[in-house]
Protein backbone atom coordinates (compact mmCIF):
# COMPACT_ATOMS: atom_id res chain seq x y z
CA UNK A 1 0.00 0.00 0.00
CA UNK A 2 2.72 2.42 0.85
CA UNK A 3 4.56 1.90 -2.44
CA UNK A 4 1.37 2.31 -4.46
CA UNK A 5 0.60 5.58 -2.80
CA UNK A 6 4.09 6.81 -3.48
CA UNK A 7 3.75 5.93 -7.16
CA UNK A 8 0.44 7.75 -7.38
CA UNK A 9 1.90 10.88 -5.86
CA UNK A 10 4.77 10.87 -8.32
CA UNK A 11 2.67 10.21 -11.41
CA UNK A 12 0.22 13.01 -10.71
CA UNK A 13 2.92 15.62 -11.07
CA UNK A 14 4.06 14.03 -14.37
CA UNK A 15 0.65 13.78 -16.01
CA UNK A 16 -0.27 17.40 -15.33
CA UNK A 17 -3.30 16.58 -13.19
CA UNK A 18 -2.28 18.89 -10.40
CA UNK A 19 -3.72 21.87 -8.63
CA UNK A 20 -4.05 23.45 -5.24
CA UNK A 21 -6.22 23.03 -2.18
CA UNK A 22 -5.20 25.33 0.63
CA UNK A 23 -5.80 22.99 3.56
CA UNK A 24 -3.70 20.00 2.41
CA UNK A 25 -1.00 22.24 0.96
CA UNK A 26 -0.63 24.15 4.22
CA UNK A 27 -0.63 20.91 6.21
CA UNK A 28 2.14 19.36 4.11
CA UNK A 29 4.22 22.52 4.08
CA UNK A 30 3.93 23.09 7.84
CA UNK A 31 5.26 19.69 8.91
CA UNK A 32 8.90 19.27 9.94
CA UNK A 33 9.58 16.97 6.97
CA UNK A 34 12.50 18.51 5.03
CA UNK A 35 10.73 17.81 1.74
CA UNK A 36 7.77 19.97 2.77
CA UNK A 37 9.33 23.13 1.34
CA UNK A 38 9.91 21.39 -1.98
CA UNK A 39 6.32 20.17 -2.07
CA UNK A 40 5.06 23.70 -1.48
CA UNK A 41 7.43 25.10 -4.10
CA UNK A 42 6.30 22.47 -6.60
CA UNK A 43 2.64 23.29 -5.88
CA UNK A 44 3.17 27.03 -6.35
CA UNK A 45 5.20 26.72 -9.55
CA UNK A 46 2.87 24.00 -10.82
CA UNK A 47 -0.15 26.28 -10.39
CA UNK A 48 1.71 29.08 -12.17
CA UNK A 49 2.73 26.83 -15.06
CA UNK A 50 -0.80 25.46 -15.37
CA UNK A 51 -2.29 28.97 -15.39
CA UNK A 52 0.05 30.14 -18.15
CA UNK A 53 -0.62 26.94 -20.11
CA UNK A 54 -4.37 27.55 -19.82
CA UNK A 55 -3.95 31.07 -21.18
CA UNK A 56 -1.86 29.68 -24.05
CA UNK A 57 -4.57 27.14 -24.91
CA UNK A 58 -7.32 29.77 -24.86
CA UNK A 59 -5.30 32.04 -27.15
CA UNK A 60 -4.36 29.12 -29.43
CA UNK A 61 -7.98 28.23 -30.15
CA UNK A 62 -8.87 31.89 -30.66
CA UNK A 63 -5.98 32.37 -33.11
CA UNK A 64 -6.67 29.09 -34.92
CA UNK A 65 -10.34 29.90 -35.43
CA UNK A 66 -9.57 33.29 -36.94
CA UNK A 67 -6.34 32.60 -38.84
CA UNK A 68 -7.21 29.15 -40.24
CA UNK A 69 -10.93 29.52 -40.83
CA UNK A 70 -13.50 26.81 -40.38
CA UNK A 71 -11.91 24.35 -42.82
CA UNK A 72 -8.40 24.88 -41.47
CA UNK A 73 -9.58 24.54 -37.89
CA UNK A 74 -11.34 21.29 -38.79
CA UNK A 75 -8.10 20.00 -40.31
CA UNK A 76 -6.24 20.98 -37.12
CA UNK A 77 -8.80 19.05 -35.02
CA UNK A 78 -8.45 15.90 -37.16
CA UNK A 79 -4.64 15.95 -37.08
CA UNK A 80 -4.34 16.49 -33.33
CA UNK A 81 -6.91 13.74 -32.71
CA UNK A 82 -5.03 11.26 -34.89
CA UNK A 83 -1.63 11.94 -33.30
CA UNK A 84 -2.91 12.16 -29.70
CA UNK A 85 -2.86 8.37 -29.45
CA UNK A 86 0.92 8.34 -29.70
CA UNK A 87 1.28 10.11 -26.35
CA UNK A 88 -0.03 6.98 -24.59
CA UNK A 89 3.25 5.22 -25.40
CA UNK A 90 5.18 7.06 -22.69
CA UNK A 91 2.69 6.91 -19.84
CA UNK A 92 3.90 3.59 -18.43
CA UNK A 93 7.50 4.75 -18.32
CA UNK A 94 7.20 7.95 -16.30
CA UNK A 95 5.92 6.66 -12.93
CA UNK A 96 8.32 3.73 -12.82
CA UNK A 97 11.34 5.93 -13.49
CA UNK A 98 10.24 8.55 -10.97
CA UNK A 99 9.72 5.95 -8.26
CA UNK A 100 13.07 4.29 -8.92
CA UNK A 101 14.87 7.62 -8.89
CA UNK A 102 13.21 8.63 -5.62
CA UNK A 103 14.14 5.35 -3.93
CA UNK A 104 17.67 5.44 -5.26
CA UNK A 105 18.14 9.00 -4.06
CA UNK A 106 16.94 8.06 -0.58
CA UNK A 107 19.25 5.02 -0.46
CA UNK A 108 22.21 6.67 -2.20
CA UNK A 109 22.06 4.01 -4.94
CA UNK A 110 23.28 5.92 -8.00
CA UNK A 111 23.83 2.74 -10.02
CA UNK A 112 20.17 1.70 -9.92
CA UNK A 113 19.01 5.21 -10.81
CA UNK A 114 21.38 5.30 -13.78
CA UNK A 115 20.25 1.86 -14.99
CA UNK A 116 16.60 2.84 -15.01
CA UNK A 117 17.27 6.24 -16.55
CA UNK A 118 19.20 4.83 -19.50
CA UNK A 119 16.65 2.05 -20.08
CA UNK A 120 13.80 4.56 -20.07
CA UNK A 121 15.69 6.85 -22.43
CA UNK A 122 16.40 3.99 -24.85
CA UNK A 123 12.76 2.90 -24.81
CA UNK A 124 11.45 6.39 -25.51
CA UNK A 125 14.03 7.08 -28.22
CA UNK A 126 12.95 3.84 -29.91
CA UNK A 127 9.26 4.74 -29.72
CA UNK A 128 9.92 8.30 -30.93
CA UNK A 129 11.89 7.00 -33.91
CA UNK A 130 9.11 4.56 -34.82
CA UNK A 131 6.54 7.38 -34.62
CA UNK A 132 8.49 9.64 -36.95
CA UNK A 133 9.38 6.90 -39.45
CA UNK A 134 5.81 5.56 -39.44
CA UNK A 135 4.35 9.00 -40.10
CA UNK A 136 6.75 9.61 -42.99
CA UNK A 137 5.87 6.24 -44.51
CA UNK A 138 2.15 6.95 -44.21
CA UNK A 139 2.67 10.27 -45.98
CA UNK A 140 4.64 8.61 -48.77
CA UNK A 141 2.01 5.92 -49.39
CA UNK A 142 -0.83 8.37 -49.86
CA UNK A 143 -2.90 6.98 -46.98
CA UNK A 144 -2.87 10.36 -45.24
CA UNK A 145 -4.07 12.17 -48.37
CA UNK A 146 -6.85 9.64 -48.94
CA UNK A 147 -8.02 9.85 -45.31
CA UNK A 148 -8.04 13.66 -45.22
CA UNK A 149 -9.80 13.76 -48.58
CA UNK A 150 -12.52 11.41 -47.34
CA UNK A 151 -13.07 13.21 -44.04
CA UNK A 152 -12.47 16.82 -45.04
CA UNK A 153 -13.66 16.71 -48.63
CA UNK A 154 -10.27 17.87 -49.89
CA UNK A 155 -6.57 17.29 -49.42
CA UNK A 156 -3.49 19.48 -49.43
CA UNK A 157 0.24 19.44 -48.84
CA UNK A 158 -0.43 21.46 -45.69
CA UNK A 159 -2.42 18.62 -44.15
CA UNK A 160 0.28 16.05 -44.83
CA UNK A 161 3.07 18.33 -43.59
CA UNK A 162 1.10 19.35 -40.49
CA UNK A 163 0.58 15.70 -39.57
CA UNK A 164 4.33 15.09 -39.85
CA UNK A 165 5.17 18.18 -37.78
CA UNK A 166 2.67 17.14 -35.10
CA UNK A 167 4.18 13.65 -35.00
CA UNK A 168 7.68 15.11 -34.52
CA UNK A 169 6.45 17.33 -31.67
CA UNK A 170 4.75 14.42 -29.92
CA UNK A 171 7.79 12.19 -30.44
CA UNK A 172 10.00 14.86 -28.88
CA UNK A 173 7.70 15.03 -25.86
CA UNK A 174 8.00 11.26 -25.41
CA UNK A 175 11.75 11.70 -25.05
CA UNK A 176 11.78 14.75 -22.78
CA UNK A 177 9.43 13.03 -20.30
CA UNK A 178 12.42 10.86 -19.27
CA UNK A 179 14.56 13.61 -17.70
CA UNK A 180 11.38 15.24 -16.36
CA UNK A 181 10.45 12.01 -14.58
CA UNK A 182 13.89 11.66 -13.04
CA UNK A 183 13.78 15.33 -12.08
CA UNK A 184 10.54 14.73 -10.23
CA UNK A 185 12.04 11.74 -8.43
CA UNK A 186 14.77 14.04 -7.11
CA UNK A 187 12.08 16.49 -5.91
CA UNK A 188 13.12 19.10 -8.45
CA UNK A 189 9.69 19.44 -10.04
CA UNK A 190 9.71 23.21 -9.59
CA UNK A 191 12.46 23.44 -12.22
CA UNK A 192 10.32 21.49 -14.69
CA UNK A 193 7.38 23.76 -13.93
CA UNK A 194 9.41 26.93 -14.52
CA UNK A 195 10.64 25.71 -17.91
CA UNK A 196 7.10 24.67 -18.88
CA UNK A 197 5.84 28.12 -17.92
CA UNK A 198 8.58 29.74 -20.02
CA UNK A 199 7.61 27.62 -23.03
CA UNK A 200 3.92 28.50 -22.72
CA UNK A 201 4.78 32.20 -22.36
CA UNK A 202 6.95 32.04 -25.50
CA UNK A 203 4.08 30.39 -27.39
CA UNK A 204 1.72 33.19 -26.31
CA UNK A 205 4.15 35.84 -27.53
CA UNK A 206 4.60 34.00 -30.83
CA UNK A 207 0.87 33.69 -31.47
CA UNK A 208 0.26 37.35 -30.71
CA UNK A 209 3.16 38.36 -32.96
CA UNK A 210 2.03 36.19 -35.88
CA UNK A 211 -1.73 36.68 -35.43
CA UNK A 212 -3.64 36.63 -38.68
CA UNK A 213 -0.44 36.08 -40.68
CA UNK A 214 -0.58 32.37 -39.82
CA UNK A 215 -1.72 30.95 -43.11
CA UNK A 216 -1.41 27.21 -42.59
CA UNK A 217 -2.02 24.51 -40.01
CA UNK A 218 1.68 23.60 -40.16
CA UNK A 219 2.75 27.13 -39.22
CA UNK A 220 0.15 27.27 -36.46
CA UNK A 221 1.40 24.02 -34.90
CA UNK A 222 5.00 25.22 -35.02
CA UNK A 223 4.17 28.57 -33.39
CA UNK A 224 1.64 27.37 -30.80
CA UNK A 225 3.33 24.16 -29.65
CA UNK A 226 6.95 24.37 -30.78
CA UNK A 227 8.19 26.75 -28.02
CA UNK A 228 6.81 24.51 -25.28
CA UNK A 229 8.59 21.44 -26.65
CA UNK A 230 11.83 23.40 -27.11
CA UNK A 231 11.68 24.66 -23.50
CA UNK A 232 11.14 21.14 -22.15
CA UNK A 233 13.99 19.86 -24.32
CA UNK A 234 16.37 22.53 -22.99
CA UNK A 235 15.36 21.60 -19.45
CA UNK A 236 16.09 17.94 -20.20
CA UNK A 237 19.52 18.68 -21.62
CA UNK A 238 20.39 20.89 -18.66
CA UNK A 239 19.27 18.16 -16.26
CA UNK A 240 21.39 15.49 -17.96
CA UNK A 241 24.44 17.78 -18.01
CA UNK A 242 24.00 18.45 -14.31
CA UNK A 243 23.47 14.76 -13.44
CA UNK A 244 25.90 13.05 -15.79
CA UNK A 245 26.12 10.03 -13.49
CA UNK A 246 22.67 9.00 -14.78
CA UNK A 247 24.22 8.35 -18.20
CA UNK A 248 26.76 5.88 -16.75
CA UNK A 249 24.79 2.72 -15.87
CA UNK A 250 26.30 -0.40 -14.34
CA UNK A 251 25.06 -3.97 -14.98
CA UNK A 252 22.39 -2.88 -17.44
CA UNK A 253 19.62 -5.49 -17.70
CA UNK A 254 17.49 -4.08 -20.48
CA UNK A 255 14.71 -6.67 -20.63
CA UNK A 256 14.15 -6.98 -16.90
CA UNK A 257 14.26 -3.27 -16.18
CA UNK A 258 12.11 -2.36 -19.20
CA UNK A 259 9.43 -4.80 -18.03
CA UNK A 260 9.50 -3.24 -14.56
CA UNK A 261 9.15 0.27 -15.95
CA UNK A 262 6.30 -0.59 -18.29
CA UNK A 263 4.42 -2.67 -15.73
CA UNK A 264 4.44 0.08 -13.13
CA UNK A 265 2.45 2.46 -15.30
CA UNK A 266 -0.30 0.23 -16.73
CA UNK A 267 -2.99 1.62 -14.46
CA UNK A 268 -1.97 5.19 -15.19
CA UNK A 269 -2.09 4.42 -18.89
CA UNK A 270 -5.64 3.23 -18.35
CA UNK A 271 -6.70 6.56 -16.87
CA UNK A 272 -5.27 8.54 -19.76
CA UNK A 273 -6.50 6.03 -22.33
CA UNK A 274 -10.07 6.51 -21.12
CA UNK A 275 -9.89 10.23 -21.91
CA UNK A 276 -8.34 9.67 -25.33
CA UNK A 277 -10.90 7.02 -26.28
CA UNK A 278 -13.98 8.99 -25.27
CA UNK A 279 -12.89 12.36 -26.68
CA UNK A 280 -10.58 11.70 -29.61
CA UNK A 281 -12.29 8.62 -31.06
CA UNK A 282 -15.54 10.54 -30.84
CA UNK A 283 -14.02 13.42 -32.80
CA UNK A 284 -12.74 11.04 -35.45
CA UNK A 285 -16.22 9.56 -35.84
CA UNK A 286 -17.67 13.07 -36.14
CA UNK A 287 -15.08 13.86 -38.81
CA UNK A 288 -15.96 10.74 -40.78
CA UNK A 289 -19.75 11.11 -40.40
CA UNK A 290 -20.56 14.83 -40.62
CA UNK A 291 -19.54 18.03 -42.37
CA UNK A 292 -16.74 20.49 -41.63
CA UNK A 293 -18.99 22.85 -39.67
CA UNK A 294 -20.05 20.09 -37.29
CA UNK A 295 -16.45 18.96 -36.87
CA UNK A 296 -15.32 22.50 -36.05
CA UNK A 297 -18.09 22.87 -33.46
CA UNK A 298 -17.23 19.52 -31.87
CA UNK A 299 -13.55 20.46 -31.84
CA UNK A 300 -14.22 23.74 -30.05
CA UNK A 301 -16.44 21.99 -27.50
CA UNK A 302 -13.77 19.38 -26.77
CA UNK A 303 -11.07 22.02 -26.34
CA UNK A 304 -13.34 24.06 -24.11
CA UNK A 305 -14.06 20.97 -22.04
CA UNK A 306 -10.35 20.19 -21.72
CA UNK A 307 -9.74 23.75 -20.50
CA UNK A 308 -12.56 23.35 -18.00
CA UNK A 309 -11.05 20.12 -16.71
CA UNK A 310 -7.64 21.79 -16.44
CA UNK A 311 -9.23 24.43 -14.25
CA UNK A 312 -10.94 21.70 -12.24
CA UNK A 313 -7.59 20.00 -11.66
CA UNK A 314 -6.34 23.15 -9.98
CA UNK A 315 -8.68 22.37 -7.07
CA UNK A 316 -8.20 18.60 -7.02
CA UNK A 317 -4.48 18.45 -6.28
CA UNK A 318 -2.58 18.17 -3.99
CA UNK A 319 -5.79 17.00 -2.31
CA UNK A 320 -5.49 13.41 -3.45
CA UNK A 321 -1.79 12.97 -2.57
CA UNK A 322 -2.69 14.36 0.86
CA UNK A 323 -5.53 11.81 1.04
CA UNK A 324 -3.02 9.08 0.20
CA UNK A 325 -0.80 10.17 3.05
CA UNK A 326 -3.73 10.41 5.46
CA UNK A 327 -4.87 6.93 4.40
CA UNK A 328 -1.47 5.53 5.28
CA UNK A 329 -1.76 7.14 8.73
CA UNK A 330 -5.34 5.94 9.24
CA UNK A 331 -6.76 9.48 9.51
CA UNK A 332 -10.30 8.66 8.38
CA UNK A 333 -11.91 11.87 9.65
CA UNK A 334 -9.40 14.01 7.78
CA UNK A 335 -10.09 12.04 4.60
CA UNK A 336 -13.83 12.57 4.99
CA UNK A 337 -13.32 16.30 5.47
CA UNK A 338 -11.02 16.53 2.44
CA UNK A 339 -13.44 14.49 0.30
CA UNK A 340 -16.40 16.68 1.20
CA UNK A 341 -14.44 19.86 0.59
CA UNK A 342 -13.22 18.60 -2.78
CA UNK A 343 -16.67 17.52 -3.98
CA UNK A 344 -18.25 20.82 -2.90
CA UNK A 345 -15.57 22.81 -4.69
CA UNK A 346 -15.82 20.64 -7.82
CA UNK A 347 -19.61 20.95 -7.98
CA UNK A 348 -19.49 24.72 -7.44
CA UNK A 349 -16.91 25.13 -10.19
CA UNK A 350 -18.70 22.78 -12.61
CA UNK A 351 -22.07 24.36 -11.84
CA UNK A 352 -20.74 27.81 -12.71
CA UNK A 353 -19.30 26.49 -15.98
CA UNK A 354 -22.61 24.76 -16.80
CA UNK A 355 -24.53 27.99 -16.18
CA UNK A 356 -22.30 29.86 -18.63
CA UNK A 357 -22.89 27.14 -21.22
CA UNK A 358 -26.68 27.29 -20.81
CA UNK A 359 -26.79 31.06 -21.13
CA UNK A 360 -24.16 31.91 -23.73
CA UNK A 361 -22.57 28.95 -25.52
CA UNK A 362 -22.99 30.24 -29.08
CA UNK A 363 -21.78 33.83 -28.49
CA UNK A 364 -18.98 32.52 -26.27
CA UNK A 365 -17.67 30.32 -29.09
CA UNK A 366 -17.91 33.21 -31.55
CA UNK A 367 -16.00 35.57 -29.26
CA UNK A 368 -13.41 32.89 -28.52
CA UNK A 369 -12.77 31.54 -32.01
CA UNK A 370 -14.27 34.09 -34.40
CA UNK A 371 -16.35 31.31 -35.97
CA UNK A 372 -20.12 31.55 -36.20
CA UNK A 373 -21.70 28.29 -35.18
CA UNK A 374 -25.29 27.26 -34.63
CA UNK A 375 -26.10 25.43 -31.43
CA UNK A 376 -29.48 24.49 -29.96
CA UNK A 377 -31.14 24.15 -26.58
CA UNK A 378 -30.66 20.37 -26.51
CA UNK A 379 -26.93 20.67 -27.15
CA UNK A 380 -26.52 23.25 -24.38
CA UNK A 381 -28.49 21.19 -21.87
CA UNK A 382 -26.57 18.01 -22.66
CA UNK A 383 -23.20 19.76 -22.45
CA UNK A 384 -24.11 21.49 -19.17
CA UNK A 385 -25.29 18.18 -17.69
CA UNK A 386 -22.08 16.47 -18.74
CA UNK A 387 -19.93 19.20 -17.19
CA UNK A 388 -21.71 18.92 -13.82
CA UNK A 389 -21.70 15.11 -13.70
CA UNK A 390 -18.08 15.02 -14.82
CA UNK A 391 -17.10 17.46 -12.05
CA UNK A 392 -18.72 15.18 -9.49
CA UNK A 393 -17.08 12.08 -10.99
CA UNK A 394 -13.68 13.81 -11.15
CA UNK A 395 -13.72 14.61 -7.43
CA UNK A 396 -14.58 11.00 -6.62
CA UNK A 397 -11.98 9.65 -9.04
CA UNK A 398 -9.21 11.71 -7.44
CA UNK A 399 -10.32 10.54 -3.99
CA UNK A 400 -10.18 6.91 -5.10
CA UNK A 401 -6.69 7.40 -6.50
CA UNK A 402 -5.62 8.86 -3.16
CA UNK A 403 -7.11 5.84 -1.39
CA UNK A 404 -5.02 3.53 -3.59
CA UNK A 405 -7.86 2.24 -5.81
CA UNK A 406 -6.24 3.26 -9.08
CA UNK A 407 -7.07 0.04 -10.90
CA UNK A 408 -10.79 0.25 -10.13
CA UNK A 409 -10.88 3.89 -11.23
CA UNK A 410 -9.08 3.13 -14.50
CA UNK A 411 -11.34 0.19 -15.37
CA UNK A 412 -14.46 2.24 -14.63
CA UNK A 413 -13.39 5.15 -16.82
CA UNK A 414 -12.29 2.85 -19.67
CA UNK A 415 -15.67 1.09 -19.55
CA UNK A 416 -17.36 4.49 -19.73
CA UNK A 417 -15.23 5.51 -22.72
CA UNK A 418 -16.17 2.32 -24.58
CA UNK A 419 -19.84 3.11 -23.99
CA UNK A 420 -19.24 6.65 -25.31
CA UNK A 421 -17.73 5.30 -28.53
CA UNK A 422 -20.62 2.88 -29.04
CA UNK A 423 -23.20 5.63 -28.57
CA UNK A 424 -21.30 8.05 -30.80
CA UNK A 425 -20.97 5.51 -33.60
CA UNK A 426 -24.69 4.73 -33.42
CA UNK A 427 -26.17 8.22 -33.19
CA UNK A 428 -23.72 10.83 -34.57
CA UNK A 429 -24.53 10.01 -38.23
CA UNK A 430 -28.17 10.83 -37.40
CA UNK A 431 -28.00 13.65 -34.85
CA UNK A 432 -24.52 15.13 -35.34
CA UNK A 433 -22.71 17.03 -32.58
CA UNK A 434 -25.70 16.83 -30.20
CA UNK A 435 -25.37 13.04 -30.28
CA UNK A 436 -21.64 13.30 -29.52
CA UNK A 437 -22.21 15.49 -26.47
CA UNK A 438 -25.23 13.41 -25.49
CA UNK A 439 -23.12 10.26 -25.55
CA UNK A 440 -20.63 11.85 -23.16
CA UNK A 441 -23.42 12.95 -20.80
CA UNK A 442 -25.36 9.67 -20.84
CA UNK A 443 -22.25 7.55 -20.30
CA UNK A 444 -21.11 9.75 -17.39
CA UNK A 445 -24.51 9.42 -15.71
CA UNK A 446 -24.69 5.65 -16.24
CA UNK A 447 -21.11 4.82 -15.21
CA UNK A 448 -18.73 7.17 -13.40
CA UNK A 449 -21.42 9.47 -12.01
CA UNK A 450 -22.64 6.80 -9.59
CA UNK A 451 -20.08 3.99 -9.62
CA UNK A 452 -17.12 6.09 -8.45
CA UNK A 453 -18.94 7.75 -5.51
CA UNK A 454 -20.37 4.36 -4.54
CA UNK A 455 -16.85 2.96 -4.35
CA UNK A 456 -15.62 5.94 -2.34
CA UNK A 457 -18.42 5.47 0.19
CA UNK A 458 -17.74 1.76 0.46
CA UNK A 459 -14.01 2.30 0.90
CA UNK A 460 -14.47 4.91 3.62
CA UNK A 461 -16.93 2.68 5.45
CA UNK A 462 -14.46 -0.19 5.27
CA UNK A 463 -11.83 2.02 6.86
CA UNK A 464 -14.27 3.19 9.50
CA UNK A 465 -14.99 -0.35 10.55
CA UNK A 466 -11.38 -1.30 11.11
Amino acid sequence: MERRITTNELETAISGKRGDVVGPARRLASEPNPSGRRIRLAAITGAMAKAIALVAQVIAVAVAGRALGQDGFGLFVVITSLVSWVSLAGIGIAPGLTLTTARAAAEGNDAEAANQFVVALLLMLTVATLVIVGTLLLGATGIVDDTLSEWMGSTSDDGRTALQVMAVLVAAQLVVVVPESAQLGLQRQHVTNLWAAAGSAAAIVGMFAAGGAIGSVTAFLAISQGPQVVARFVNGVAFVVRHQRLMRPAHLRLREQAARLIGSGIAFAGLSMATVISLQVGLIIVAASTDTASLALAGVIVRGYMLEVSGLSLISTPTWPAIARAAALGERQWILHAYRSLTRAALAYSGAAALVILVALEPLIEVWTGMRVTDNALLRVLLAAFIVVNGWAHANAMTLVGLGLLGFTAVTLIAESVLVVALVAAFVPVAGVSAYVGALAVAAVLVSGWLLPWRVSRRLNERGGR
